[in-house]
């Protein structure tokens, strides 16, 4: 750990180097961030570095430009952590990469209503995050149905909007509390807000698809076991081949050399002989 001075090295926490949007909700940035960890992270920085960057997910973080879902490709810039003056803090300079939740104003979402109130419909997206449609957004193309707990459009009796239902809705707005966002919407959408249902046919039709893929997908995996397990046994083959011809290469050359040795034992003699 070294000790410096940096006034102004903290100013910026997150610095986003590269940005690739990937559909009209999600974008995926790599960013250089420099992390205050605690001094009790110095036994394990590598541990307290990624217990950090989980902290920040599904939170709000305005330098990235949207609320964090997963990061990777974590990489350290410095071989080295810093402290600053009499901060206790140990600054750690990393590179990663966010994939951000980041829905604009004026997108059409869709969601699944979660609560249905005489004020207000609530709706989660993604099934994590909230939106709201206030009612002077509703009114007067829906109203309030008290006894049926939902929101009914006012021509068409078919469109309602109660717990359960997938609608469409129009991005208006996002609002923050704690770094936990909420988004605000209206019903300025065409064509119709409420999605129809599903049949139980429907349903069915859908489950079998899943399955059938399911099953091809399992076919497609047990197959390409089956050819890695072909290919291995095919290599263990040649390896055992190759360790015979080895051996017999091995063996040919040491009876050669046994038999040469026989030759020399022989000419000795024969040798002292004649000397003789």
């Amino acid at each position: 750990i070294k000790a410096r001075s940096d006034d102004g090295a903290m100013k910026a926490k997150a610095q986003v180097k590269k940005e690739v949007a990937v559909n009209h909700l999600f974008k995926q940035v790599r960013a250089k961030l420099i992390l205050k960890l605690l001094p009790a992270a110095i036994t394990d920085i590598k541990s307290a570095v990624k217990k950090e960057l989980a902290s920040m997910l599904l939170k709000l973080d305005p330098c990235l430009g949207g609320v964090p879902i997963t990061f990777s490709n974590l990489r350290y810039l410095e071989s080295s952590s810093s402290i600053f003056e009499d901060q206790p803090h140990i600054h750690v300079s990393i590179m990663a990469n966010f994939l951000l939740f980041a829905p604009k104003v004026g997108q059409v979402l869709h969601g699944v209503v979660n609560n249905v109130a005489d004020d207000a419909v609530g709706i989660l997206i993604l099934d994590t995050f909230n939106a709201t449609i206030p009612r002077e957004e509703l009114e007067p193309s829906f109203q309030f149905d008290s006894e049926q707990t939902s929101w009914t459009h006012s021509s068409i009796q078919s469109q309602k909007m109660a717990v359960g239902k997938e609608i469409k809705f129009r991005c208006v707005g996002i609002k923050t509390t704690d770094r936990v966002i909420q988004v605000m919407g209206d019903i300025g959408v065409d064509p119709p807000i409420v999605m129809e249902s599903k049949g139980e046919d429907g349903k069915k039709g859908e489950d079998g698809k899943k399955g059938g893929s399911s099953k091809g997908k399992v076919k497609e995996e047990e197959e390409e076991a089956i050819g890695t397990e072909e290919a291995g046994a095919k290599a263990e083959q040649k390896g055992k081949k190759k360790k015979e011809e080895d051996g017999k290469k091995g063996k040919g050359k040491k009876g050669k050399e046994i038999e040469k040795d026989k030759e020399e034992e022989s000419e000795g003699p024969k040798k002292k002989k004649q000397k003789k």
